[in-house]
């Protein structure tokens, strides 16, 4: 696995992967397939203005295994703490270690930086177990979202 920083020219790919973590939750809602990737285009693009507003720093990066792209992630640096802000991987490629190597790389990263790991997933979401397991601990809940934080040792 690596990680290559995006371009212009993943958009597609980028879109692709998005709708790949929300085409579960809406095809529940009982609109065309039209209908839901009018949505989900806007709200992608919406949540791209939003992240990159509230972390101007964000870097996004494709997930790449056995050279086919196979995710992104979004890391913000902030003061004393680097902020997973988005992480995504292909349904077909998770459960395969890949988000588990992405949180061992930032956490090595981090402790070499003596620096926090912060992130907020929504709730329900099966990614909670996986960033527990990795020591990270809730901080609070807004009903919606579970903040969660890892120090190192």
């Amino acid at each position: 696995m690596k990680i290559s920083l995006e371009t212009a020219k993943d958009a597609a790919f980028l879109f692709r992967v998005y709708v790949s973590s929300r085409e579960q939750e809406i095809s529940l809602w009982g609109w065309t397939k039209e209908q839901q990737m009018q949505f989900l285009r806007m709200q992608h693009e919406a949540q791209q203005r939003f992240y990159h507003q509230k972390y101007p720093d964000l870097e996004y990066s494709l997930i790449i295994v056995d050279g086919q792209k196979a995710g992104r992630v979004g890391i913000a640096q902030l003061n004393e703490e680097f902020v997973l802000v988005d992480i995504i991987v292909l349904p077909v490629l998770q459960s395969k270690g890949i988000g588990s190597k992405i949180l061992q790389e930032l956490q090595i990263k981090a402790q070499r930086k003596n620096m926090y790991v912060g992130l907020s997933v929504l709730n329900g979401n099966p990614a909670e177990r996986l960033y527990k397991r990795f020591g990270f601990q809730v901080v609070s809940n807004n009903g919606v979202y579970t903040m969660m934080k890892w120090k190192p040792v």
